[in-house]
């Protein structure tokens, strides 16, 4: 029986226990989540000066007046090519974060031999690093906002 009391009482115990692989586990994360902020502020300012800020100024001053917005759709259709371009760097570029961050072992094992490390690194890139990424390089999301907003 899934929803029997014992059940749902032993969740609720290893929902709750914070024995020490669970504070290694909360170490890893920490761990990752700095170095990676740190790996992600750099790149993300690199790419973001040099190239997101850079095609968003160039497709503003080709595709848009002082008076009056670009309504073509060959407009639309180069904003979302360049978007897209990018979108694909942007994963690139997370990909080789984790390769990156994958160059750091974890501190977990060397002080617990039972701890398995590297079992929280996914949730670290998946969630903060790559939302971060994206908070970071405004130069793309300004285009992203560009697409939603656009009239023909």
């Amino acid at each position: 029986m899934p929803n029997s009391p014992h059940n749902i009482e032993e969740r609720l115990k290893k929902l709750t226990v914070f024995d020490s692989i669970r504070k290694l586990k909360i170490l890893e994360m920490f761990q990752y989540n700095f170095v990676g902020f740190v790996i992600v502020a750099i790149l993300a300012y690199v790419f973001n000066k040099f190239l997101f800020n850079k095609t968003y100024d160039y497709f503003l001053k080709k595709h848009k007046t002082e008076k009056e917005k670009d309504k073509t759709v060959v407009g639309f259709l180069i904003l979302c090519t360049i978007t897209m371009l990018e979108t694909f760097l942007i994963l690139i570029i997370l990909f080789y974060i984790r390769k990156i961050l994958l160059l750091f072992p974890p501190i977990g094992p060397r002080i617990n031999k039972k701890f398995t490390g590297l079992t929280t690194l996914d949730s670290v890139i998946h969630l903060t690093l790559t939302f971060l990424f994206l908070e970071f390089v405004s130069g793309y999301r300004a285009k992203t906002a560009l697409i939603l907003d656009y009239e023909f």
